[in-house]
């Protein structure tokens, strides 16, 4: 064997005990946590509005907003009526998410911190909503606070005002993930080069 080749030899070696190093570096971050997946839909009781109609109005509130069904994913261990406290919907700040807030002490809380009105009519307003889930210790351990979206909507029927909302988390890769995918492509790419480069 040439000094040559045993040197290019010595390279591809070098070259991946580095892409295995990286590998085994990254993995152990995607163990750390997990996001939260699923949906839950919610009732609320109490629906009221400051204006005339739900066109009219700037501010919209519940007295008691409840899960009205068995959630997907992570909230199906949230039972059928458990409640999320009170919220107020402040349209006139509804880009910073309309200080909109659920929350209950064991399963967690939604945050908004964007929103939009999506249909408004005299007898109705759809609004969605983004922000955060923070989860509480009845969902199970280890998981992180979760992108989210929320759609509320109230309808006005005569002087009856009702409203109901969606939430479906909305998890983004983890970094980690993403650097291992990385690591993976990183070997196939200086193969690749070396190849045209020869």
């Amino acid at each position: 064997m040439s000094y040559q080749e045993a040197s290019q030899t010595d390279r591809k070696e070098q070259r991946m005990k580095k892409a295995v190093l990286l590998c085994l570096l990254c993995l152990p971050l995607g163990c750390v946590a997990d996001a939260i997946h699923g949906s839950i839909p919610f009732v609320g009781i109490g629906a009221h509005e400051n204006g005339s109609n739900p066109q009219t109005s700037t501010i919209f509130t519940d007295t008691e907003t409840v899960t009205s069904d068995v959630g997907t994913g992570n909230f199906a261990v949230v039972p059928v009526g458990s409640d999320f406290s009170s919220f107020t919907l402040a349209l006139t700040s509804l880009k910073t998410g309309g200080t909109f807030a659920l929350s209950n002490p064991l399963y967690g809380m939604f945050d908004a911190t964007s929103g939009m009105v999506v249909h408004l009519h005299p007898n109705f307003i759809d609004v969605a909503l983004s922000g955060v889930y923070t989860p509480g210790l009845g969902l199970g351990p280890g998981l992180d606070p979760t992108p989210a979206q929320l759609n509320l909507s109230f309808t006005s029927t005569g002087d009856a005002l009702s409203g109901s909302m969606t939430m479906a988390t909305t998890p983004t890769p983890e970094l980690a993930t993403i650097t291992l995918f990385g690591s993976v492509l990183l070997p196939v790419g200086f193969v690749a080069v070396r190849k045209r480069v020869v």
